[in-house]
């Protein structure tokens, strides 16, 4: 396990799993780079570029980078709203 990332390599199909405490980590990462006020396009971008540098990440099948920046997005509205 590396960050907090769970990799099966020993499979064909690796897993990636975000905890509750990372998708946290992530959207404050993203707010404290870019601010409050990203749009979806922006917001995307930056969560793509982040992913870049998680190990293990950068190979995300788009459906599970799909459901992750969905998921992320809606906790940063949330945080931005409840700041």
């Amino acid at each position: 396990m590396q960050d907090g990332l769970r990799v099966n390599t020993h499979g064909r199909q690796q897993l990636h799993r975000i905890s509750d405490d990372e998708m946290y980590r992530l959207v404050q990462i993203i707010r404290e780079e870019s601010g409050d006020k990203l749009t979806r396009p922006e917001f995307t971008d930056a969560m793509l570029h982040l992913f870049e540098d998680i190990a293990g990440f950068e190979t995300l099948p788009i459906s599970k980078r799909t459901k992750y920046v969905k998921l992320l997005w809606l906790r940063y509205q949330g945080a931005c709203l409840g700041k």
